[in-house]
């Protein structure tokens, strides 16, 4: 069974993906909690600053032991400190240019750090560099995370699998 009582989610993917998409559908149809590492990551407010690694590491540690949750994420790193406590993970490997797309089509009026068009333009080019970038944002890091996870686990290559799955739990 891929759910059971004590579920603990995790979602990786690039931006753009469907992350907390997929998370707000598993949170309505398992009553999970959902939790963005970008909440965890950076001080209230917006992505102004980074909040300290310490800080985040001890906060994932917290929020992994309780019970019932949906984690969804980029960081590809913070991923590999809940990956003991998961218990099932999903990755969101889509095509690089259908999520900066995405990300296109949701608009950016409701980020405001993203007020300049260099900005954007900077940020859907790292998009779509997934597959080629390195370090914990990347789609090798991601990769390389879901390898290394032994438990129950998907990878979805399309939001039409992503869809299906919804539509079958």
């Amino acid at each position: 069974m891929l759910f059971d009582f004590e579920n603990r989610i995790l979602i990786l993917g690039n931006s753009g993906s469907g992350k907390t998409w997929l998370s707000g559908a598993l949170v309505n149809y398992l009553d999970l909690n959902m939790i963005s590492l970008d909440e965890v990551c950076w001080e209230p407010g917006g992505y102004y600053k980074r909040r300290t690694d310490e800080d985040v590491k001890q906060d994932l540690l917290g929020i992994s032991q309780r019970p019932r949750w949906v984690i969804e994420g980029v960081y590809g790193d913070l991923a590999e400190i809940l990956l003991p406590r998961i218990t099932c993970l999903f990755w969101l490997d889509l095509d690089p240019n259908f999520c900066a797309e995405s990300v296109l089509k949701r608009g950016f009026e409701n980020i405001p750090w993203m007020d300049t068009e260099s900005k954007i333009q900077a940020y859907l080019s790292h998009i779509r560099s997934y597959q080629k970038n390195s370090g914990p944002m990347s789609r090798e890091f991601h990769e390389n995370v879901f390898n290394s996870y032994k438990g129950k686990k998907i990878a979805f290559k399309s939001r039409d699998a992503v869809n299906e799955f919804i539509e079958n739990l």
